[in-house]
């Protein structure tokens, strides 16, 4: 007699302390293999928010198999994953990372005080890229400009001649 698994995500950020702590804000999706791309979503296995806990989803009964865990809406000032994960669920619940852990983004542990096993991501807040350009941009544009139709002038404006 075998039982479907539950599986826990706990989403977890990059503090201003540079620590790793729970974060809500986030929203997740559960997709079947597809020959090794994400497929389309696994029916009947939504990841919903756990009650009293932050940043945790649980998704109540994955059969075994392999699936895709794709974040479909990050916490306020984060980046969603670059990529997609890919993870196995074993016949005994055993859960393993794939791919899409890079630089270890994401893990898989057995959760001891719940039995089942978690998937771990971590997510690092969104760079702010400085604006480029800068001020004067439209005043060197308009001297440019009145440079060029000076030129364009003495160049098509005949000349007169002096003779001697």
């Amino acid at each position: 007699h075998t039982t479907n698994p539950a599986l826990l995500v706990q989403k977890m950020g990059e503090s201003a302390g540079a620590g790793w702590v729970p974060m809500d804000g986030s929203a997740w999706t559960l997709r079947q293999d597809d020959a090794g791309e994400p497929g389309r979503e696994l029916p009947g296995s939504q990841l919903s928010a756990v009650s009293g806990k932050t940043g945790a989803f649980r998704a109540a009964s994955i059969p075994a198999g392999t699936y895709w865990l794709e974040e479909t809406q990050a916490p306020a000032g984060f980046n969603l994953l670059a990529e997609p994960v890919q993870f196995s669920v074993a016949v005994d619940g055993t859960v393993a990372i794939l791919s899409g852990a890079g630089n270890g983004v994401a893990s898989a542990a057995l959760d001891p005080g719940t039995g089942s096993y978690q998937i771990t991501v971590r997510d690092v807040p969104a760079l702010e890229l400085p604006d480029s350009g800068g001020r004067g941009t439209v005043s060197f544009l308009i001297a440019g400009g009145l440079l060029l139709a000076v030129a364009a002038l003495s160049l098509f404006l005949p000349r007169r001649r002096q003779n001697t």
